[in-house]
């Protein structure tokens, strides 16, 4: 009913209303096909682009962030490629482009009700704008990586110039989100891998949102200077990128640089839990007992977290199951202040020494 009431809102005559009254459609997916077929030819891409942000977008977003989205030009022959000329003059003109299907509250842009979303993902759709999850958790990925391109091309990172460009901190801080959440083709991979491997773009992505103990970081870092920032491989590794790190991994053999919250990636791995990424460490000669970091060592940083088939791959393959260090002092009494009563065993099996001093 309420978006039966803003079609007939735009009507500025009793003809035009009796006419509108005639053409009301029966249902909600009528009513949404309508508003959808409404939308001019030339506007039916980046329409659709609003929508997928707006349905799948990690927490919810803000005018200038959601119109900055049409910045990322695909329409180009090595695309895509971020293009501020595509910029709205004013933000605001999304809230037209999208109709009905979207409402403002207080800046924030969402969906006017959750059927819309449901619609989308329908078959009932009008042709064109079915979406799917996946592929639209890909293609915002694009989207947000491509924008973090564009800082390749920027000497420094101001507050002035981060004001300047309204979509970097959410893509600096949800790209991977979308990327797990997508499905990794080979154009998408493409973007990571130039994100990882090209300098000046990956210093500024960490330096708006640095993965690495972001909750002890100030929310931006712009004058951390390369030195602080750990290696490409180190971030693969506690992002769980594993392709990436098999790549990385080509080009450097440094496994073992150390330093970060974590003290090296294979810490960095065992602590979130990526047993595919600390296998391929481990296959390239990770130090499996290096110390270091806010654990001290790998295995203690795998009890600390729960990962019991990591654990287990690391006391396999040699890990020290006495070494000290780190928050509780060693890998037994981590695993025991957090109730994990398998990994207690397992280390318990491996000799850990259930009377050690520290912590």
């Amino acid at each position: 009913m309420a978006l039966q009431l803003q079609e007939l809102a735009k009507c500025y005559s009793e003809d035009a209303v009796m006419k509108q009254l005639a053409r009301l459609p029966d249902g909600l997916n009528e009513i949404y096909n309508q508003i959808l077929k409404a939308i001019e030819k030339k506007y039916l891409a980046e329409t659709l682009t609003f929508l997928q942000w707006l349905a799948f977008s990690i927490r919810p977003m803000n005018v200038a962030e959601l119109a900055e989205t049409v910045t990322v030009d695909f329409d180009v022959q090595d695309g895509p490629i971020f293009n501020s000329k595509k910029r709205y003059n004013n933000p605001h003109d999304l809230l037209t482009r999208c109709s009905s299907l979207v409402i403002e509250s207080n800046g924030i842009v969402k969906l006017s009700h959750f059927s819309v979303k449901e619609h989308l993902l329908s078959t009932a759709v009008s042709e064109g704008f079915k979406i799917n999850k996946e592929i639209s958790h890909s293609k915002i990925a694009e989207i947000a990586i491509t924008y973090l391109l564009q800082f390749n091309y920027v000497e420094s990172l101001t507050e002035h110039i981060l004001q300047s460009v309204p979509l970097a901190e959410y893509a600096a801080q949800h790209w991977i989100d979308h990327v797990k959440l997508g499905k990794m083709n080979p154009e998408l991979y493409k973007l990571v891998f130039s994100l990882f491997t090209l300098e000046s773009a990956f210093i500024k992505w960490v330096q708006i949102h640095n993965i690495d103990a972001f909750w002890r970081s100030p929310k931006q870092d712009f004058c951390v200077k390369k030195k602080k920032i750990q290696i490409p491989l180190y971030y693969a590794s506690l992002s769980g990128m594993e392709q990436v790190l098999k790549d990385l991994i080509k080009q450097t053999k440094d496994v073992n640089a150390q330093g970060g919250f974590y003290g090296n990636a294979l810490q960095a791995a065992c602590y979130y839990g990526h047993e595919a990424i600390v296998e391929l460490l481990l296959e390239n000669k990770a130090d499996i007992n290096a110390q270091g970091g806010e654990y001290s060592n790998a295995l203690h940083a795998a009890c600390y977290d729960g990962h019991e088939a990591i654990v287990k791959l690391l006391l396999v393959n040699g890990a020290n199951v006495n070494a000290q260090g780190g928050q509780y002092g060693n890998a037994l009494q981590a695993a025991c202040y957090y109730g994990n009563e398998a990994i207690v065993t397992q280390l318990l099996e491996n000799e850990a020494n259930v009377n050690a001093q520290g912590g």
